[in-house]
């Protein structure tokens, strides 16, 4: 794209040299680096990128462990020291339903042995597999699944809030920094028209000499001439409220000097390009469809809550007991030597109805009224930012015409005032007429530099709308990444 660079490097005195120029994009980059607001908002984005983690983590293997050992009496009455280690292995399943595993080894030595056929002290060893299986609640796991959109939706509402709160300070320095600019350009006016009022008071001086101009021409020329320099002293306040204003949003010394830069591009995209470039970047349309996503994985936990619970358990695994029997010659038991396993299993099916579940119906409909206000909230932001785009368009075409008209009136008001300069001369106007075509020259001039100005920040806030203007440090999550 053609771009046209219009710089107001206004040298009204070495104050306002061009040693340090700074353009729009240079201070934005200042204020998004440097600002303790926008740090801390980029530190929680980053903080809602770790809710991710936080749901998937809800799959990991866990693991339990137990290790006692106790002294006891066995229910003969006899004395028991017994000594056990257990540990335990569970997974819930993105599917739904949960497997564990488990193993344990228990030593056990009595006092008194109640019976010869039954091992003291005993050695006992068990492991076992099972699998939990939901048919009602719980059924697809519908809690992890809703809890991982709900963590990826906090991660995009946390990015994109970060971004809408960057574009919201952008907009105030765009704004600040358009009005400093403005400021500066005044000055340079005030600076030629009040040179233009000491030109002119020379030359009413000079005829007042020769007897061609009255008193009265000198003293209003001399009053132009001090409105002019006390205009250029307000507005030399103006610009350091206005610096120091700046400096704090990029964080630098209050009283750094600077110069504006404005940068005016060409502007030629129709309205449905833009629409559609802004519709998909919009930090905070992005955000209300996150709020949307979240309110709808709610609504799918709190339905899987009104269901009843129905699991189906199903374990298998193996016994092992050995040890020393005690010796019976009695019943021909002279071998003391003891070892059996065996193979285990089981089947059973877990029920359990709530009584009352006014609790969770409320919930229910807690989550689809949040459902309802999430997506009116989106429809009205999404009209909402039509509305400012297809006005902000507009309004740059008609600034873009209006610039065009105010150029050709100051062309014409530089013309007459030059040619009231020569006729003044010969004595063909008087001193209030030219006065007049001067304050005419400087209205054109004034007219024309804001127009300029608000052109060029409409253009700025269009392209920071349209994602442009500076890139952005936090990654706009893409629709459906998980990651």
């Amino acid at each position: 794209m053609k771009r046209i660079l219009i710089v107001f490097l206004l040298m009204l005195s070495p104050v306002y040299g061009q040693d340090n120029v700074l353009t729009l994009k240079q201070g934005l980059q200042r204020v998004l680096e440097n600002s303790p607001e926008m740090k801390l908002a980029r530190m929680q984005a980053q903080s809602g990128a770790l809710e991710i983690n936080k749901a998937e983590s809800k799959l990991g293997w866990k693991l339990n462990s137990v290790i006692s050992a106790e002294q006891d009496v066995s229910f003969i009455g006899s004395p028991t020291d017994r000594s056990s280690v257990t540990a335990g292995l569970s997974k819930p399943l993105s599917v739904g339903g949960e497997i564990e595993l488990g193993a344990g080894y228990t030593y056990e030595d009595s006092k008194f042995g109640f019976s010869s056929s039954f091992p003291n002290p005993s050695n006992s060893s068990r492991a076992d597999i099972s699998y939990r299986l939901p048919l009602g609640k719980g059924r697809g796991n519908v809690e992890y699944h809703s809890d991982l959109k709900d963590a990826q939706a906090q991660r995009d509402a946390a990015a994109f809030g970060y971004l809408g709160r960057q574009d919201t300070m952008a907009r105030q320095f765009i704004e600040l920094y358009h009005a400093a600019a403005f400021t500066r350009r005044r000055l340079e006016h005030a600076r030629n028209s009040l040179n233009r009022s000491k030109r002119l008071l020379q030359h009413v001086v000079k005829n007042e000499r020769l007897g061609i101009s009255e008193r009265e021409d000198r003293l209003q020329a001399s009053a132009k001439v001090h409105t002019r320099e006390a205009e250029l002293k307000r507005l030399e306040l103006t610009w350091t409220q206005q610096r120091s204003a700046l400096n704090r949003m990029m964080m630098q010394g209050w009283n750094q000097e600077f110069t504006p830069a404005v940068e005016v591009a060409e502007y030629g995209s129709s309205l449905e390009e833009v629409l559609a470039n802004i519709r998909a970047r919009d930090p905070y349309v992005a955000r209300a469809r996150a709020q949307v996503e979240q309110a709808n994985a709610w609504i799918s936990n709190r339905r899987d809550n009104k269901r009843d619970t129905l699991d189906v358990i199903a374990s298998v695994g193996y016994r092992d007991l050995s040890g020393e029997l005690t010796p019976d010659p009695a019943n021909n038991q002279f071998d003391t030597n003891y070892s059996e396993t065996d193979t285990v299993g089981s089947l059973s099916i877990e029920y359990q109805f709530g009584l009352d579940k006014r609790g969770v119906d409320a919930e229910f409909m807690q989550a689809q009224l949040d459902y309802d206000v999430a997506l009116e909230q989106l429809t009205a932001l999404e009209a909402d930012m039509e509305y400012n785009v297809s006005s902000l368009h507009v309004e740059i075409l008609r600034n873009q015409e209006t610039v065009v008209a105010q150029q050709a009136r100051f062309n014409a008001e530089n013309a007459k005032f030059k040619d009231g300069i020569f006729r003044y001369r010969d004595g063909r106007i008087d001193t209030t007429r030219l006065l007049q075509y001067e304050d005419d020259l400087r209205a054109a001039e004034l007219t024309l530099s804001k127009e300029e100005i608000e052109l060029a920040q409409r253009l700025a806030i269009m392209s920071l709308w349209r994602g442009t203007l500076m890139p952005a440090d936090v990654a706009i999550p893409a629709k459906g990444d998980n990651k």
